[in-house]
């Protein structure tokens, strides 16, 4: 009978050092964890915000992404399809809304701008806009009147990245102040807003922003009124 020995002199050393490593990283590892823990606060001890709470307890609501691409059968375009291409003919935003109302929902948010940059309200800043097209009338007001009429709350969704508007890769302080001229009218013109849901900024996430967008338009509506208006 052959028996293998395991006192080979090149095996001890070799698990005598698997085990120091192991050793190593699991106390490494549990001293990180303590300092984590240490450092961080209780669960317990978030809690949101009131306006975040608020946010949170509407839970159910309906994103109504409609526009000038509806209407030549794309998801995306570059700011250059023709305005008189919008032409929505028997428009019902009270059948949207009663749906979104009947299925539960406390809240709709509404594409004001892609970022193709058509703009969905006849705004004084680009012709870009419904104002420009065969449709007679304010889309966004239509929409709005709809919500409120069956007790919705009432979110804008802004695009930061214009693919249209010139200034938007050739003067940022100019783009900024073309934004919140925009974003004056949308606060100003629709009544009470809950929500601006603004999307794009990874447009320009690489080389950043020059002018402070954070604090120029502010992420919140309380922060949008009080810098803009």
């Amino acid at each position: 009978m052959r028996v293998i020995s395991n006192q080979n002199p090149l095996i001890k050393p070799f698990f005598k050092q698997q085990f120091y490593r192991l050793a190593m990283l699991l106390f490494f590892s549990t001293f990180s964890l303590f300092l984590s823990a240490k450092d961080s606060p209780k669960v317990d001890s978030i809690k949101p915000t009131v306006t975040q709470q608020k946010w949170k307890d509407l839970k159910f609501g309906m994103f109504i992404h409609f526009g000038i691409n509806t209407f030549y059968d794309k998801e995306w375009s570059d700011g250059k399809l023709d305005p008189k291409g919008f032409n929505p003919s028997g428009l019902d935003t009270d059948q949207w809304c009663k749906v979104a109302r009947d299925a539960g929902m406390k809240y709709i948010v509404v594409i004001t701008k892609h970022c193709d940059g058509f703009c969905m309200w006849p705004t004084k800043y680009t012709d870009y806009s419904i104002s420009s097209s065969p449709f007679k009338g304010d889309y966004l007001k239509m929409v709005v009147k709809s919500a409120r009429k069956y007790g919705l709350r009432v979110g804008l969704y802004y695009s930061l990245w214009d693919s249209h508007e010139k200034t938007h890769d050739s003067n940022e302080p100019a783009y900024v102040e073309f934004m919140k001229n925009q974003l004056r009218e949308l606060l100003t013109n629709y009544g009470e807003i809950d929500e601006i849901w603004f999307d794009g900024f990874w447009k320009k996430q690489r080389s950043g922003w020059e002018t402070p967008i954070t604090y120029e338009t502010g992420y919140c509506n309380h922060m949008l009124v009080k810098k803009i208006i």
